[in-house]
């Protein structure tokens, strides 16, 4: 594998458009799409290549593609719509990775101790700076093709806006949420998709997008892929102007190249250092 372009490959991950469509298994393989199809064919064939060997344990979530969706299923405890694989692994280790607790104060509350601590505990964030650092530094194949998972996977969910903030609120429209309404969990809602709460139905793009994944995915490929090309299309990465400029990010990878021994727990892309002492 040459890391070189592999790490490009990835940061270019970082750089498609952040069109707000839906969180569930449609919207993060829709990401990897979009991803896929700005990446050149061997850049693709050797990415799938190294994500096929686990295909004896996660069939049919071995692909740049269908990977976005597998750090989900590692929380399926009972099967249903969206976990209809037969193994059932039920990890819950890996919980905080999927989100950032920023805290969302618009009332100035007293927070709960250490919220503002969200970044090290893990977070979204702290895994992405960890997975950039480990492909950056590693020769496992096995640690890229883990990191690579997660990497394709949270750059779908931080752009979720109810997976980067925790809301704090205190009032008769949101209700009495001091200790944050987790995402927008804590938020009813009622919506003709089922979705219950505030989370989930950003979650489902406002009931719009709710093909999930099945090992039977393929059936739904084409859609996802010109769904994908009408968004580069109409969305074009100029069209954010400086926000996702690729030469400013490879500023930041070549920070995180380079730092191969942290000292602490580190957002070495905005200059904040948090060392280890300091954590909640």
């Amino acid at each position: 594998m040459t890391r070189h372009w592999l790490h490009g490959a990835t940061l270019l991950l970082f750089t498609i458009p952040p069109v707000a469509w839906a969180w569930w298994d449609n919207g993060h393989m829709l990401t990897a799409e979009i991803a896929r199809q700005q990446l050149t064919k061997s850049q693709v064939a050797v990415i799938n290549g190294l994500l096929e060997e686990w295909s004896d344990d996660f069939p049919g979530l071995c692909d740049l593609v269908t990977a976005a969706v597998w750090p989900d299923q590692l929380k399926c405890a009972n099967h249903g719509a969206v976990c209809p694989r037969a193994v059932m692994e039920n990890i819950h280790i890996f919980d905080p990775w999927h989100f950032d607790e920023k805290p969302y104060n618009p009332q100035n509350l007293t927070l709960p101790h250490c919220a503002d601590q969200w970044l090290p505990n893990p977070s979204a964030s702290f895994t992405l700076t960890s997975a950039i650092t480990s492909m950056g530094t590693s020769n496992s194949r096995f640690a890229f093709n883990f990191m690579l998972r997660w990497v394709i996977h949270l750059v779908g969910d931080i752009h979720q806006p109810l997976h980067s903030a925790d809301g704090y609120f205190d009032d008769a429209r949101l209700g009495h949420l001091p200790q944050g309404d987790r995402g927008g969990n804590l938020i009813p809602v009622i919506s003709d998709c089922g979705a219950n709460n505030l989370h989930f139905y950003w979650d489902s793009a406002a009931c719009q997008y709710l093909v999930n994944w099945s090992p039977h995915y393929q059936d739904h490929r084409e859609a996802l892929t010109q769904n994908a090309s009408d968004l580069i299309t109409k969305y074009p990465p100029s069209s954010f102007g400086t926000r996702y400029d690729p030469e400013h990010l490879k500023a930041c990878w070549t920070q995180l190249q380079n730092k191969s021994k942290p000292s602490g727990v580190f957002d070495i892309c905005t200059g904040h250092g948090l060392l280890l002492e300091n954590l909640c």
